[in-house]
């Protein structure tokens, strides 16, 4: 990603945690709010699968 397209996503980000006074559960709620509203238009296919933890070399399987 450019360096400017960077700069405009933290900005952003930036403008939204200001806009919750920095307030951690109102930014989640924020993003919620959004996934919420963008899964009503069904323009976008989600994942409803719970992620599975993939084990790294070092670690046991057992």
């Amino acid at each position: 990603m450019p360096e400017d397209e960077l700069a405009h996503v933290r900005a952003i980000r930036r403008a939204i945690s200001d806009e919750c006074d920095g307030d951690l559960d109102r930014v989640l709620n924020y993003y919620e709010e959004v996934q919420s509203r963008v899964r009503e238009t069904d323009r976008f296919e989600f994942v409803e699968e719970p992620i599975r933890r993939v084990a790294r070399s070092h670690e046991s399987t057992a």
